[in-house]
């Protein structure tokens, strides 16, 4: 299986990948993009960018990464997967790395990052949604631990992007990450 992981304003150019289903992850308010409408083949997820509870903040929940580990289950493995969300960072990585680890729950985990960077250098998936997939998935914490050192690289490897989840509302997280390094 294929995923590709994009921003809300990249969408159109990753539709000639031609993919077989968009998962389209957005703020409460945030409309489609508009390239999507009228499309079938779109799975909707609505909730903010955090990973804590914040006053008027909606946070991904059991029930989101449920409807991403189905879609994971439920598409072969030759068809390709389009995951945006607002920066094509957070959300939309950590989706397309719940849809992998669903779709081969064989596959180790650290292989399933690794090809989410391979796709998205920028990518800093979102630890709540990992940990809930991780859950869901009986994976017994192996979720968490290989993104921890995922993140922990990303220091590294993507100062800029943890400057942005830092800047974000995640500040704690990136510290952790940082903290890790050390």
């Amino acid at each position: 299986m294929t995923v590709l992981v994009c921003a809300f304003d990249e969408v159109q150019d990753y539709l000639d990948q031609m993919p077989v289903h968009i998962v389209s992850i957005r703020d409460p308010g945030v409309k489609r993009p508009t390239v999507l409408e009228g499309r079938s083949d779109v799975t909707d997820l609505v909730f903010h960018d955090r990973v804590l509870p914040e006053d008027g903040m909606q946070l991904p929940t059991a029930a989101h990464v449920a409807q991403i580990i189905k879609l994971g289950r439920e598409h072969s493995s030759d068809g390709t997967i389009l995951v945006h969300c607002t920066m094509g960072i957070s959300r939309s990585a950590a989706a397309a790395a719940i849809i992998l680890a669903a779709n081969s729950p064989e596959r180790a985990p650290d292989d399933v990052l690794a090809q989410i960077l391979s796709v998205r250098p920028i990518a800093w998936p979102s630890s709540l949604m990992i940990s809930l997939a991780d859950d869901l998935l009986g994976r017994n914490g192996e979720l968490r631990l290989a993104l921890d050192t995922f993140h922990s690289n990303q220091i590294d490897n993507a100062p800029e992007t943890a400057e942005i989840i830092a800047r974000s509302g995640r500040a704690a997280e990136v510290a952790a990450a940082r903290a890790r390094r050390e």
